[in-house]
């Protein structure tokens, strides 16, 4: 359940802004829209940039992670993004080299696991 719902929530998150944001930056600005918003047992915690880094911020009930490394979570959210749909028929352009995506977690806002930064679709 927990993959099904990080594959919908990046999938939702970065579509629409594919064509609007050139930068991490602004990518980031773009999504503070869903900050905060809900989908099952998660919700998106925070969404900023470092540098070349989107960064994304999932929180959940304390146990969620427990079936999953730090490196799964964020292969399952790029998974979902990866996707090409009918908003983003080539999101593999996203990784212009230029940006990359990194998924931070949390358990209830506590004990914060950093992801791994990915810069290409698996």
């Amino acid at each position: 359940m927990i993959r099904k719902l990080l594959l919908f929530v990046a999938a939702l998150a970065l579509t629409p802004v594919m064509l609007a944001a050139q930068t991490a930056a602004d990518y980031a600005t773009h999504m503070q829209g869903l900050v905060g918003q809900s989908f099952g047992i998660l919700h998106i915690s925070e969404v900023r940039s470092e540098g070349d880094v989107l960064v994304v911020g999932m929180d959940g009930p304390v146990g969620w992670r427990s079936t999953m490394s730090p490196e799964q979570v964020t292969q399952e959210f790029i998974g979902g993004f990866c996707r090409p749909s009918d908003g983003n028929p080539n999101p593999a352009a996203f990784f212009d080299g230029r940006i990359s995506i990194r998924v931070d977690t949390t358990e209830a806002g506590r004990d914060k696991q950093i992801g791994r930064a990915v810069d290409r679709c698996p």
